[in-house]
């Protein structure tokens, strides 16, 4: 799978390079791969024929690529338009055909394309974003960083019914924020 993002990861958006805060580098990456780690363990759908992922302010295209190996469609959300739009054409040039990617404000979600089967957040929040909590399927898992800005817990969100859900701590780790009305500092 890591020849097949490769040419994302060689292709930089010049805007990253540009002081702007959103640098793409090798920790970035290793945190991608912890993640996709925490996503197979936790979300239990190694084979299977997942139709939904989602990553929420996840700049780079890495992750999309990476979870678009893995399930049957990949709905994504960037803040920045430009970011969104040259990671949506170079994805489609590279023949990840099944995702898509949006502008807006991700810790709000995409409640017209709900329910998911799994949601993942990559970027911290003060607490879980309930419009995320909410867009889940019966039995969907929701995987974010909750915590202030020091050491935050990367916890696995499971529906369990209608209006039920449990948390499972995955462990510590450290994320920007999650910006956003229901993100860090915002309603949750």
């Amino acid at each position: 799978m890591a020849t097949d993002t490769m040419p994302i990861v060689q292709q930089r958006e010049p805007a990253l390079d540009a002081g702007s805060g959103l640098d793409v580098n090798r920790a970035a990456v290793t945190q991608l791969e912890y993640l996709h780690q925490c996503i197979d363990e936790s979300m239990d759908r190694r084979g299977s024929t997942a139709k939904w992922y989602r990553r929420v302010n996840f700049g780079y295209q890495i992750a999309a690529a990476v979870l678009s190996r893995i399930a049957g469609e990949v709905q994504a959300i960037e803040r920045h338009a430009s970011l969104a739009d040259s990671a949506q054409a170079r994805l489609r040039a590279l023949g990840y055909d099944n995702v898509a990617i949006s502008t807006g404000d991700g810790s709000g979600g995409l409640p017209d394309k709900a329910p998911f089967e799994a949601i993942l957040v990559a970027a911290g929040s003060d607490n879980v974003p309930d419009p995320l909590r909410r867009q889940l399927a019966v039995g969907g898992r929701l995987v974010v960083p909750v915590g202030g800005a020091g050491l935050q817990s990367l916890l696995c969100v499971t529906r369990t019914g209608e209006g039920s859900w449990t948390e499972n701590d995955l462990g510590g780790v450290r994320f920007v924020p999650l910006i956003g009305a229901f993100g860090h500092g915002g309603r949750c």
